[in-house]
């Protein structure tokens, strides 16, 4: 049987050419890949979506999404469920950059064939709060948490916080990263962490189109908090479903 290395050198499989260029230079390595949630805004959108395969599990999200946010329909909430390098994080760049770069997704071939077949003519507006947990101050509640607290600021309980995004004027997508490895730093103050992730999950799924996306690696070392938190999020309505995210292209 032909060896990888060989199918490489006969031609037989090619590499994308960002790929190509960092293995001839000698840059290939696991960082080339690598994606920060909290970081997004430095990414350049049009060579991250070159790099991106919109495979099944991406495009279903896609879909999903998009669905909610222009529609009020389908799930609100969701909980990407995946092993530790499964694309959660670069899942959830592409759906920042899919909102935030609307003019740039818009054009892209892919993005149109989609909206085409949702009937949508553009990506819709909508503001998007990012959390990402692995590099949040651990000295700060969830609720307290800067791109968190105007949520919570006319009080803690779900309607109170549902009003506040209703607030906003137009849907908010909320993508929220590395949840157990925040409420790992907050060490005896997780239970209450959790609790207001919780409301806030499920305020998000009693307004008409905003959408709730977080990531839960299964492989935690945290198995209480993985189990808590996705018993959490299963009872929101039945609204928060176990996905797998896309793997980087």
């Amino acid at each position: 049987m032909k060896s990888f290395s060989d199918a490489l050198k006969d031609g037989s499989v090619k590499l994308r050419d960002y790929v190509e260029r960092a293995a001839q230079t000698g840059a290939l390595d696991d960082r080339l890949f690598a994606v920060d949630l909290s970081k997004a805004d430095a990414v350049d959108a049009a060579e991250f979506f070159d790099r991106t395969e919109l495979v099944k599990n991406l495009e279903t999200l896609v879909r999903q999404v998009l669905r909610r946010v222009s529609q009020g329909s389908g799930n609100a909430v969701y909980l990407l469920d995946t092993v530790m390098g499964g694309g959660k994080s670069h899942t959830l760049v592409y759906l920042y950059l899919l909102f935030q770069k609307r003019p740039l997704a818009n054009s892209r071939r892919e993005l149109r064939e989609i909206l085409r077949d949702e009937e949508l003519g553009g990506v819709p507006d909508a503001e998007v709060v990012v959390f990402d947990g692995m590099n949040a101050d651990p000295s700060l509640p969830f609720e307290e948490q800067p791109n968190i607290a105007r949520f919570f600021k006319d009080g803690g309980g779900k309607d109170d916080v549902a009003r506040s995004i209703e607030a906003v004027g137009k849907p908010v997508v909320f993508l929220v990263d590395e949840v157990l490895a925040y409420l790992a730093k907050r060490k005896e103050m997780w239970v209450s962490d959790l609790a207001f992730i919780r409301t806030l999950a499920e305020a998000v799924a009693d307004t008409a189109n905003s959408v709730f996306v977080a990531t839960v690696p299964s492989d935690t070392s945290n198995q209480e908090g993985y189990k808590r938190l996705v018993a959490a999020f299963k009872e929101i309505k039945r609204k928060a479903e176990p996905d797998s995210p896309a793997e980087p292209g």
